[in-house]
């Protein structure tokens, strides 16, 4: 496997994790009757997963801060390589809204594969860290969970500023939860 595949499937396992292992324990402890708080407790749990996971020097976690919600961003060194995680449904709802007033982070990271300059380069280089404008390429990882099925499909696409895509794939989905743990 090359440190690409590595990547994603370390990621694969942090995103697992979090549905199979970290979330029911968190209930069996707590004993709530109302999971309300689910969508965000669920993603804490992946974001922590993959600060666990990625702890070479290789790589860099970002935090990054939109409005009230931190997301993460992995940038891993030695490949000059972005990652991002984000649900399948919610790419497709930020891809249809041609109205917004300002650019997703999701956009903002389509820069990195971009070969010119726009408004999305701008912003990369005033809001995110130094390293990130180094990045040679960005994928954006999604994922959605079919709970009746309990299945989940990963796809991961290297997509610019204007949501064109260069690349995409549908990454294997057997990794069971003794492998994410």
């Amino acid at each position: 496997m090359n440190k690409r595949e590595i990547d994603i499937q370390r990621i694969i396992k942090s995103v697992k994790k979090a549905y199979y292992k970290d979330m029911p324990e968190f209930y069996n402890d707590r004993k709530l009757i109302t999971h309300n708080g689910d969508p965000g407790i669920r993603w804490d749990f992946i974001n922590t997963n993959i600060n666990n996971i990625f702890t070479e020097d290789d790589y860099k976690i970002l935090i990054v801060k939109r409005g009230f919600w931190n997301q993460i961003v992995i940038y891993n060194t030695y490949d000059k390589r972005l990652y991002f995680i984000m649900r399948e449904n919610r790419y497709k709802d930020i891809k249809r809204d041609k109205n917004r007033k300002n650019l997703h982070l999701i956009q903002i990271l389509g820069a990195v594969n971009e070969n010119e300059e726009t408004e999305a380069s701008e912003v990369i280089k005033q809001k995110l860290p130094e390293y990130i404008s180094k990045a040679k390429e960005y994928i954006l990882i999604t994922y959605e969970y079919n709970e009746n099925q309990s299945k989940f499909d990963f796809i991961g696409r290297k997509i610019t500023s204007k949501f064109r895509c260069s690349y995409k794939e549908e990454f294997d989905n057997k990794l069971n939860l003794e492998e994410a743990n």
